[in-house]
């Protein structure tokens, strides 16, 4: 028990410890805003380590996105608690601010110079362009994901919420809200339905293994019809052995009578 104790801290350990590497380079080579690092977060932890499935990924942008505060920091929170609980979410955090922060810091120093050098703004010019793939790439992840589960709900959601963002320039947190109260009706709605095709598909199941067992049960007994015609065989050949003796001893007793005569 204490070996298996010391092995489940040891694993843990060396999960924050990753986390908090990976937070910390994610956040140190992402520029562009809190999209930017999903993608990142999707390859490092979906792909390569497979802590997390996709569909998981995907919630987790969903509500990182819809919570107060930078989209990267939430994120590191949800993933450290999913991954390996409170101190995972420390470890992620820590990794996701310490990067920015210094960054920040040093940047503030040399704010006029950075400001006005022609050469860090044709930098910054550049990676907009490059930011602006990247969130795009994101977006049509992001698509494909709720495409594939085929959820006419979620898809139609996401047309209309992006028409109303677009077109008709509404405020996102009633966006956010519109999405939020659709999503509490569905849930119910989905549950029993899920639970009714569940009761259908037992139901069915307690049918094919009563159709199967009243086969079972009604099945000619082909071994027992084997054997009854064995017997039947065998007492076949018994009675013509029977017969042909009889018939022996009857001839043998005419012979014995003829003789008798003749004398």
């Amino acid at each position: 028990m204490r070996k298996n104790g010391k092995n489940n801290t040891q694993g843990k350990a060396k999960r924050c410890w990753t986390l908090f590497i990976s937070s910390f380079v994610i956040s140190a080579f992402t520029f562009g805003g809190g999209f930017v690092i999903v993608p990142l977060m999707r390859k490092k932890y979906v792909t390569k380590l497979q802590w997390i499935k996709e569909e998981e990924m995907l919630d987790i942008t969903a509500i990182a996105q819809s919570s107060s505060g930078a989209i990267a920091v939430n994120a590191s929170i949800l993933l450290g608690y999913k991954i390996a609980g409170v101190l995972c979410v420390v470890c992620a955090v820590l990794g996701t601010i310490l990067p920015p922060m210094g960054i920040i810091m040093l940047v503030s120093l040399a704010y006029d110079a950075f400001r006005t050098n022609e050469i860090v703004a044709v930098v910054l010019q550049g990676m907009q362009a490059g930011v602006a793939a990247v969130i795009l790439d994101v977006v049509v992840q992001m698509i494909a994901d709720v495409g594939r589960y085929k959820q006419p709900l979620a898809i139609a959601v996401m047309v209309v919420a992006f028409a109303l963002n677009y077109f008709v320039k509404l405020n996102v947190m009633y966006i956010i809200g519109g999405c939020l109260v659709i999503g509490l009706i569905a849930i119910p709605l989905t549950a029993r339905k899920a639970k009714c095709i569940a009761s259908l598909s037992d139901s069915q199941q307690l049918t094919n293994d009563a159709i199967t067992d009243s086969q079972t049960t009604n099945a000619p007994k082909t071994d027992n019809f084997v054997v009854n015609q064995q017997d039947v065989h065998d007492l076949a050949e018994a009675h013509g052995d029977a017969n042909a003796q009889r018939q022996a001893a009857n001839s043998l007793t005419d012979n014995t009578t003829n003789e008798e005569d003749k004398q």
